[in-house]
């Protein structure tokens, strides 16, 4: 079995993605929004946003 991997800088991920909160559990959104540093709360989107894709 084939693995796929994709990464690549916060920015260029949320960008390509499109409206990753779409691609977001509830939980994961509640998440998002606890933490503090904007910089954080992108780079947990675009991680997970990662995962779903």
């Amino acid at each position: 079995m084939a693995g796929l991997a994709l990464a690549g800088p916060t920015g260029a991920v949320l960008a390509a993605a499109g409206d990753v909160r779409a691609l977001l559990t509830r939980t994961e959104l509640d998440r998002a929004g606890a933490l503090r540093s904007a910089g954080d709360r992108d780079d947990f989107l675009a991680a997970h946003a990662l995962v779903r894709l």
